[in-house]
């Protein structure tokens, strides 16, 4: 290929790069980091405020509190509800778009994925039981505080688990695409220019380490989620067959004639404890740094296209345009 030829291609590829950026780093990343790093999309802060604003405010007149409080309450749950319905929703079908998955990866979006439809299935009980209990106050009262315990201490955790693993695969397009795109740049620009020009020589290693670091990042942060999803269904799994051994004890217990001098003894100690409390501290300890490490590889990759928007100049600049 002649030198001219060269110089028309790189130009070419230079000079649709800011188009490209305003559609693809600047929206695309933007809004996969806001949509899945970022604390899930239900906003209840300005109700939840509301209603605690009315329940701490010591001026108003008992029944007037009451009745607004009650009204906030309601409204807060109401909202509770019918977020964490549709960010669930939202959740599974991100995950069902996952395909020709590795088995191991499988395994994961499946757990994950049994994981939201019991959520599903546990919001829709409770929107039935809010329904049916417009009108009672302690019944209203007892759904909220269940709900908005739930969420802190089970149900943000581990949907965050889910958005972080979806938003691992789509960085692999993200990373592709840009790992492309900068082949494409890198082989032109060194067919045309000598690398003894600094300017372009750290420009080029700056933009290829950039896309390295992102890759490494992304990989961390997919392997500390599988790490993160095994432990937590080992757990689960562990935890179930105890609970299953201490029914079969107390049924055994139960068909055996008792000393008349010793009563029979019986252990419901492993039946009162939820079988999410010790999974959680797993999913709060270690689904940190993948949602971490997955904002710090997309960060990695607008660096990159800022540093194609340096190319692209440096290069106008040398060619004399």
């Amino acid at each position: 290929m002649s030198k001219f030829k060269t110089m028309k291609k790189i130009i070419a590829s230079l000079f649709l790069i800011p188009v490209f950026l305003l559609v693809f780093p600047f929206q695309t990343v933007k809004a996969e980091e806001t949509k899945a790093i970022s604390e899930p999309a239900c906003d209840i802060e300005k109700s939840l405020n509301n209603f605690l604003s009315i329940r701490d405010d010591n001026k108003l007149e008992k029944e007037e509190k009451e009745k607004e409080e009650f009204s906030a309450r309601k409204n807060l749950l109401g909202e509770i509800i019918s977020c964490s319905i549709k960010e669930t929703t939202n959740a599974k079908n991100e995950l069902q778009n996952l395909k020709n998955l590795d088995e191991k990866s499988l395994s994961a979006k499946d757990f994950l994925t049994s994981k939201l439809d019991y959520f599903l299935s546990f919001l829709k009980e409770k929107d039935n039981e809010f329904k049916a209990s417009l009108d009672d106050k302690e019944k209203i009262k007892s759904i909220a505080e269940e709900l908005l315990n739930w969420r802190q201490n089970e149900y943000s955790n581990n949907l965050k688990n889910a958005t972080n693993f979806t938003l691992s695969f789509k960085q692999d397009d993200i990373i592709k695409t840009t790992d492309a795109r900068w082949q494409k740049i890198s082989s032109s620009i060194k067919s045309l220019f000598s690398l003894k020009n600094k300017e372009v020589a750290t420009l080029l290693q700056k933009t290829s380490d950039g896309i390295k670091e992102a890759k490494d990042l992304k990989e961390k942060a997919y392997n500390n989620l599988i790490s993160s999803i095994e432990e937590q269904k080992k757990k689960e799994e562990e935890e179930k067959t105890k609970k299953e051994e201490n029914i079969n004890k107390i049924v055994t217990s139960e068909n055996k004639s008792p000393s008349l001098s010793e009563p029979a003894k019986e252990d419901f100690s492993s039946l009162s404890t939820s079988t999410t409390s010790s999974t959680l501290a797993i999913s709060k300890e270690l689904i940190k740094n993948p949602g971490d490490d997955l904002k710090e590889s997309l960060n990695k990759i607008k660096d990159v296209y800022q540093n194609f928007f340096k190319i692209s100049n440096t290069v106008k600049k040398i060619l004399g345009f």
